[in-house]
């Protein structure tokens, strides 16, 4: 299935926070999720992914 997870920056620059979605696809939006904070790294938080 294709997810939409959405990550945005914890710590803004300049007072952005630069929010966007990554697509991936995956078994289940947990999978999702877990692929996406791997990929992103520590500088980003990650929402609840939904289906795209």
């Amino acid at each position: 299935m294709q997810f939409v997870v959405p990550v945005q920056l914890i710590e803004p620059i300049a007072g952005e926070r630069y929010g966007h979605g990554v697509e991936v696809d995956a078994d289940n939006w947990a999978d999702a999720m877990a692929d996406v904070l791997i990929a992103v790294g520590p500088d980003w938080e990650v929402a609840e992914p939904f289906r795209s």
